[in-house]
């Protein structure tokens, strides 16, 4: 299974956690899925070519990502980490934490080898516009089963690996393009029922 995903985005962090209690989070290949480049309405390049976008720390936050795959760390550590460290303190994250938590995975990168890094996040949110991925996170069971999944909140104990069979599951009903609940039923959903589910 893939994911693609934003660091940043509530929704993958709650999945990550959903998917870390399935027991199924190591084993997924996490492939990254810019929200800032799939929103941004300039005409000119794509957000990692611009200028101004050179110290994004989003994108540097992919760049660690990639930089931890490329030098065999431990890319477990660093997902978990990098989800934690930005969710908990509300995305202030500076160059230097992200070096931290690189070295934590077991790389000790330089700034060079981050910027030397730093297009490759591009190809995987390439891969995923391939895809028709419009939203973080998107799990990829196979090309013909390609999910968006918004948790309200992520389930616990064995409903967390009975949502992800149902949500696999549901992904193979070609006539299903999308599955929501009205506005009033959120505040009282199960917490193993995602908010929504649109196929692309």
């Amino acid at each position: 299974m893939k994911i693609f995903f934003d660091y940043t985005c509530p929704f993958a962090y709650k999945a990550h956690l959903w998917l870390e209690e399935a027991g199924v989070a190591s084993s997924a290949d996490w492939q990254i899925f810019s929200l800032l480049e799939h929103n941004y309405r300039g005409d000119g390049p794509p957000v990692w070519e611009l200028e101004e976008r050179q110290n994004d720390i989003s994108l540097l936050i992919f760049a660690g990502h990639k930089l931890v795959l490329r030098e065999s760390g431990d890319l477990d550590r660093y997902r978990r980490t990098m989800f934690e460290t930005w969710h908990r303190i509300g995305g202030s994250l500076k160059l230097d934490e992200i070096f931290h938590i690189v070295k934590q995975s077991g790389v000790n990168g330089t700034e060079d080898d981050l910027r030397e890094v730093f297009l490759d996040a591009m190809s995987d949110h390439n891969r995923a516009r391939q895809l028709g991925i419009f939203g973080s996170p998107t799990l990829v069971f196979d090309e013909d089963r390609v999910v968006f999944v918004k948790l309200d909140q992520a389930p616990a104990g064995e409903s967390a690996l009975s949502l992800l069979h149902d949500i696999e599951t549901l992904s193979g009903r070609t006539e299903l393009l999308e599955l929501k609940r009205p506005q009033r039923l959120r505040s009282t959903a199960s917490k193993s029922i995602p908010i929504a589910l649109s196929k692309t």
